[in-house]
């Protein structure tokens, strides 16, 4: 998505909303890492964009799928060491309350991802959400040896924040359904709650290793993948 509104679409039965969390003006060489560098400039050239910078767009997606509230991802966040992202406002605008959300798949543990898990103050910033996260990405993000390979500034938060988090975290199998409801509180069934259209996570190629999309099923046939990194 590359607009800083919030933008509305359905899938079958599912209402979503993509959500800009912030922005960033990169160069462009940080942007197109794996094609050359005069390639990259004709097709710029061509589509009419600028060749020196880009900039970057941090989206989440709210989706609504009958009772259940789903928030793909928490953005930046808001206090040390993070940038201040725009999703809690998004969402009210949308009359939206992070308490209103019930789950919350964590695509990876980079701080643009996980950041808003919690508020400035260090508290739950999403209280009754369950959190699901692909059982690649999870062995990977609580890996000390794997992760200490990666820049520290991606990957502090998700040392500090993730191994905290495992009793609130589902860990599901590559190709695993997305439970229909989850409890925020160890120990705690959920309330049963009208079961919304089917969904699974799977497996994609992406930076860092384990990262996930979701395809949802509407009405009994796939419908959508999503996908949080592309690479070229």
């Amino acid at each position: 998505m590359t607009t800083t509104q919030n933008y509305h679409f359905k899938v079958g039965s599912i209402n979503c909303v993509a959500i800009c969390d912030g922005t960033e003006v990169v160069p462009i060489e940080t942007v197109f890492k794996d094609a050359p560098a005069e390639l990259v400039k004709k097709a710029l050239l061509e589509g009419g964009y600028p060749t020196e910078e880009s900039t970057v767009y941090f989206n989440c997606l709210f989706m609504q799928a009958g009772p259940q509230r789903i928030l793909i991802d928490a953005g930046w966040g808001k206090g040390v060491g993070r940038r201040g992202g725009e999703l809690p406002e998004r969402l009210q605008e949308e009359g939206i309350s992070p308490a209103d959300i019930d789950t919350m798949i964590l695509t990876h543990g980079d701080i643009d991802h996980i950041g808003g898990i919690l508020t400035g103050d260090n508290q739950l910033a999403f209280p009754n959400a369950g959190y699901i996260m692909l059982k690649e990405a999870w062995d990977f993000w609580t890996n000390q040896a794997l992760i200490a390979r990666w820049p520290e500034f991606l990957t502090y938060f998700g040392r500090k924040v993730l191994p905290v988090m495992r009793e609130r975290v589902k860990i599901v199998e590559g190709g695993g359904r997305v439970p229909a409801r989850l409890s925020a509180h160890p120990g705690v069934r959920a309330p049963p709650r009208a079961r919304g259209p089917g969904s699974h996570l799977v497996r994609r190629k992406s930076h860092p290793p384990g990262g996930h999309g979701r395809a949802s099923h509407p009405d009994g046939a796939p419908r959508m993948a999503l996908v949080r990194r592309f690479r070229f």
